[in-house]
């Protein structure tokens, strides 16, 4: 169903970011796992791989744009281009909005808000000219 198809995932590597990495390889796709946590990215990509399936693990924490940039150039790197960005990423703080820090609500926000900016805009540049290059029916350039 997905065959061929690039299928990133942001907080690829646990919890529902892992379920939908699961999906997603299970049907075909070329799947990038974007994680901050390594041990988990790297175990999953290793599952994986023994199973057949293609995969990618990227350490990246997507609160900081530089980890983005690496991402997604590594991403075109690999594969050539992006069908599918899902920007699974988030954090939550366990209290009250009363009582987090400046630095927890900017945090917070960074990875939430911003990186989904960031993943976008700069994946959307990174990958223009190739995209417009494909033939693939869901790249629209």
């Amino acid at each position: 169903m997905f065959k061929d198809l690039v299928v990133v995932v942001t907080g690829g590597a646990q919890g529902i970011g892992k379920g939908i990495v699961l999906a997603y390889a299970q049907n075909g796709a070329n799947v990038v796992i974007a994680d901050i946590n390594k041990e988990l990215g790297q175990q999953l990509e290793m599952d994986l791989l023994a199973q057949g399936h293609s995969v990618l693990f990227a350490q990246t924490d997507v609160s900081k744009e530089q980890d983005i940039v690496s991402l997604m150039q590594k991403i075109v790197d690999h594969f050539g281009t992006i069908h599918i960005l899902i920007n699974n990423a988030g954090k939550f703080q366990h209290k009250s909005l009363y009582d987090l820090t400046l630095d927890e609500w900017n945090d917070m926000i960074q990875t939430n808000l911003t990186s989904f900016s960031g993943c976008h805009g700069i994946g959307k540049e990174l990958i223009k000219d190739v995209s417009l290059k494909s033939s693939h029916p869901c790249d629209n350039g």
